[in-house]
């Protein structure tokens, strides 16, 4: 049975950076020696608990404010760490690499949708499904690969 985890932008709430370190299960998506004070700044992935203090501020407060994205996922932390380490730099079109913030829901929303199944179906190894905020206040995205993207955006 898969679990819920989250990728979570600490850098979007000054709240977030103490409740990733509340969580039990964490790890930083950024590996290597770091300044201490980039920490609460850092995107990091977190198994969800019900009753933990970070999923019930998720549901209370964090849909619509970008703290990240969601997912279903059957695996330890530390192996969904380097299945999304791998997506983390893209090389842009002048041939620079830039640090993809693809843990922003609607950026990763975007880039799904427009992805085609080649580029789509990296993203759900492992991964069951992602349910991400949209740009309509109180739509949630579903998305699944069935050999395409699936997306069945409900309201929340």
């Amino acid at each position: 049975m898969s679990d819920w985890f989250a990728v979570v932008d600490t850098a979007r709430d000054e709240d977030l950076y103490p409740l990733v370190m509340a969580s039990q299960d964490w790890t930083c998506l950024i590996s290597g020696e770091l300044d201490p004070a980039l920490a609460p700044t850092l995107p990091y992935i977190v198994r969800l608990s019900k009753g933990r203090s970070l999923a019930d501020a998720w549901q209370a407060r964090g849909w619509g404010r970008g703290w990240g994205i969601t997912l279903q996922y059957e695996g330890s932390t530390d192996n969904l760490r380097r299945h999304f380490k791998r997506f983390l730099f893209a090389r842009l079109p002048d041939g620079m690499v830039a640090m993809f913030r693809f843990y922003d829901p609607l950026v990763f929303r975007r880039y799904l949708h427009a992805s085609t199944p080649d580029e789509a179906s990296p993203w759900f190894r492992g991964v069951d499904r992602y349910y991400l905020e949209g740009d309509t206040p109180g739509l949630l995205h579903d998305l699944r690969f069935e050999g395409r993207l699936v997306d069945n955006g409900q309201p929340v």
